[in-house]
């Protein structure tokens, strides 16, 4: 590993993990509609933010990567991205649950973090911390929210974007292998 690489992973490694909303705004409810529980609107707000962070994450990736890889990789987790924040918001309006268009402030130093890298070392961390670790937090939360969600259709989208998700974290590990020799 160069020592760019390993100085950018080093920086990055003292970052805390993907931002938890422990301190998030509380959800609102729209009065008169469908209502869904505690758990299937925190996942919706969790979703949320966690796929504002990848897709802003990415849409820097695809200027600042110098691998054509890691540049395809981005663009594919935009357009995943978007699909899923689609689908999210269509569900949580018809439950009046306002979810976030933008990520934690946790998350948007993250994203800041990657800004000040460029090149190789701009590659490894971007793939090693949304490729990778947002990627597992977030199989985590979908299958969670397979598990345990209560309305049906949030139920659902989670179990749908869940193989997604999966081939994601396993591209993400890829090109983390393949960066990292």
């Amino acid at each position: 590993m160069t020592a760019a690489v390993t100085a950018a992973m080093a920086t990055l490694s003292v970052l805390p993990p993907i931002a938890s909303t422990a301190n998030a705004a509380p959800l609102t409810n729209v009065p008169g509609t469908a209502s869904a529980s505690d758990t299937d609107a925190l996942f919706l707000r969790r979703a949320g933010t966690a796929g504002a962070m990848e897709i802003e994450a990415s849409r820097i990736a695809e200027v600042r990567a110098s691998s054509p890889e890691v540049k395809a990789f981005a663009k594919k987790m935009i357009e995943d991205h978007q699909a899923v924040d689609a689908q999210l918001k269509h569900i949580a309006g018809k439950l009046g649950i306002q979810v976030p268009e933008s990520p934690l402030e946790a998350q948007e130093r993250d994203v800041r973090a990657l800004e000040q890298l460029n090149g190789a070392a701009f590659d490894a961390a971007y793939i090693r911390k949304i490729g990778v670790d947002a990627h597992q937090d977030a199989v985590k939360l979908f299958r969670d929210a397979a598990d345990k969600a209560n309305h049906s259709e949030v139920k659902a989208m989670a179990l749908r974007t869940l193989p997604s998700l999966r081939h994601h974290l396993e591209m993400a590990n890829a090109l983390n292998d393949k960066l990292g020799k």
